[in-house]
């Protein structure tokens, strides 16, 4: 499905009664018609470095789509009607540098999983009850709030990566989310840590390396979490090398 215009043919509204599954892989789409919309079977919509810049606000009638892929592209913003398509349980939105924020998919009631690596978003996600995987390395985050609005409808685990951004604190409200299992803030701006972290009993795995941490601070740190967490996976180095080591109990 390929024209010089760099979009599908509006004519793809004629598989909708078919069509289940359609992906594009290098290959230059910038916009996707209207009529994509009316796609009511299609469960998987993947388009891979294909200088994707927008979606259509039409997306909402992708009633049965379960999987969106949209790597590698040159995303702008996301349509505020994506909420809408309740059946997305995972989207994939890593490597698109003009995507500064998501804030679009709040509310989605069934996202499970959650990818947007290496983007410049500077605000996480909020009100995603079922979310258990949320992939944000490499982003522009200063802040986790709103973090206890994720998973709280699911007792599954949750796994967080928020490494290689620029987030200064922690907020208190961490101890509100749901059976939190791994979180990884490496490479970030922390200089401490609330209280509240420590009575996280589902903390199992927790990376807090190359952050601004006094040495007396990180030592208090791994000497707390030594006496609350003598089952955890607690990974530490000073970002001005005062302390370089691993431990794991």
């Amino acid at each position: 499905f390929y024209n010089t215009d760099h979009q599908l043919p509006i004519e793809i509204d004629h598989l909708a009664s078919t069509l289940t599954n359609l992906g594009i892989y290098n290959t230059r789409v910038t916009h996707l018609p209207e009529q994509i919309g009316k796609l009511k079977h299609l469960q998987s919509l993947e388009l891979v470095n294909t200088n994707l810049m927008a979606l259509p606000n039409g997306i909402d009638g992708l009633s049965s789509l379960t999987l969106l892929f949209l790597p590698n592209n040159k995303l702008i913003s996301l349509p505020k009607t994506i909420k809408n398509i309740r059946s997305l349980s995972q989207i994939v939105l890593k490597n698109n540098p003009y995507l500064h924020s998501i804030q679009s998919l709040n509310g989605l009631s069934n996202l499970r999983i959650l990818q947007a690596d290496n983007c410049p978003i500077e605000r996480i996600p909020l009100h995603l009850p079922q979310l258990t995987d949320l992939h944000m390395s490499k982003n522009n985050l200063s802040h986790l709030i709103g973090i206890r609005t994720l998973g709280y409808k699911t007792n599954n685990s949750k796994y967080f990566y928020f490494n290689n951004n620029r987030i200064q604190s922690v907020p208190p409200q961490i101890k509100h989310v749901n059976n939190l299992y791994f979180l990884n803030l490496d490479y970030n701006h922390l200089i401490s840590l609330p209280l509240d972290i420590f009575s996280i009993t589902t903390l199992h795995y927790l990376y807090i390396r190359n952050n601004d941490f006094s040495v007396i601070e990180l030592k208090a740190i791994v000497n707390k979490f030594n006496a609350t967490h003598p089952y955890m996976n607690l990974y530490y180095v000073n970002k001005k090398n005062s302390i370089v080591k691993s431990i794991t109990n």
